[in-house]
């Protein structure tokens, strides 16, 4: 990590809790963690971890039963309107098939952002989109096709398109590459690293593919039922392993 850079995103003993009584589960459980401006920071573990309830808590989906999120000096908890939040952020979530409206085309669905939190005029919205669009390998002629007509390696494009639509400076990403086959998968890894290195953008990256985790991310959070179990630099994690439970996670990786 490096201190120098001033902190993003603050979480400070967030806790989350399902259910009441007898049913009550705590799915996360006091984690704290600072994301610095300009970095990728993973978040590993097996499902049922706790990761993406995380991601939820981080994005301002769900309140958490205690704790904070600070982003920058602004506490998430504490905000009545939190388009001022969705402004700065962007989100890459898991099945990209499943969060595009299949009635719409590609364009319609790339411009709501614009539409819902930008309120740029219809020239403007058509302007970005396409510049955008184009920046992550996506064709102005596919902007008329509806989700049904693209591939897993479009439609991943087309995520990633509307997530960095309003230049936010952090974009969170759901298993980024977890339904697309091998060479896809490189493309779009390398086109997120490209997109970083271009916009300074800061990623939070869950996945349970530490392969992935390795090829985005300078630093890793290990999560085990709800609790950060290991924390530091990917390198040091992959050479040498601290908990008993990365070691098992590392295991059946091949990086």
């Amino acid at each position: 990590m490096d201190k120098k850079k001033p902190v993003l995103i603050k979480a400070e003993k967030l806790t989350q809790v399902y259910g009441r009584g007898r049913h009550e589960v705590k799915v996360i459980k006091s984690v704290s963690f600072d994301v610095y401006k300009g970095e990728s920071l993973a978040v590993a573990g097996e499902s049922g971890a706790g990761k993406s309830t995380l991601l939820r808590l981080l994005t301002a989906q769900e309140k958490p039963m205690s704790g904070q999120v600070w982003f920058g000096d602004v506490l998430l908890n504490k905000m009545k309107n939190l388009k001022s939040y969705y402004k700065k952020i962007g989100i890459v979530f898991q099945q990209p098939q499943l969060s595009f409206d299949p009635r719409w085309n590609l364009f319609r669905s790339l411009e709501e952002p614009l539409v819902l939190i930008d309120k740029v005029t219809s020239e403007k919205r058509r302007e970005i989109v396409i510049e955008t669009s184009e920046r992550v390998g996506l064709t102005k002629s596919l902007l008329a096709s509806r989700p049904d007509q693209l591939s897993g390696g479009q439609l991943q494009r087309a995520a990633i398109a509307r997530a960095i639509m309003l230049k936010p400076e952090l974009v969170f990403l759901d298993e980024p590459t977890a339904a697309l086959d091998v060479s896809i998968q490189a493309q779009i890894l390398n086109l997120l690293r490209d997109l970083q290195e271009h916009d300074g953008l800061t990623y939070i990256i869950v996945s349970h593919d530490i392969s992935v985790l390795a090829w985005l991310a300078q630093r890793m959070i290990i999560l085990k039922d709800g609790q950060i179990v290991e924390e530091n630099k990917v390198g040091q994690i992959l050479a040498n392993p601290k908990a008993d439970y990365t070691r098992t996670l590392l295991k059946a990786v091949t990086i």
